[in-house]
């Protein structure tokens, strides 16, 4: 899973990646995730979380593996 950020007008936008689906736990990468984002404010405050969700172990539901907040001032 990868995170970066580029400059955008005024702030940085966040550019988020994920771990392939298809990857089961226990092997070379890490194992099938997803992200949920989180966004809420108004014009000029804008908040944005991402959860990481994936997969810890065989047969086990995916679980919550990161928070992260993303917005203007959480990215500068």
């Amino acid at each position: 899973p990868t995170l970066f950020s580029i400059n955008g007008r005024g702030a940085k936008i966040p550019v988020v990646g994920v771990a392939a689906a298809g990857q089961a736990p226990g092997g070379r990468r890490p194992a099938a995730q997803y992200n949920l984002l989180e966004i809420d404010g108004e014009i000029g405050n804008w908040r944005l979380r991402l959860t990481r969700r994936g997969l810890t172990g065989p047969a086990i539901p995916p679980a919550d593996l990161e928070v992260v907040e993303l917005g203007a001032d959480a990215m500068a």
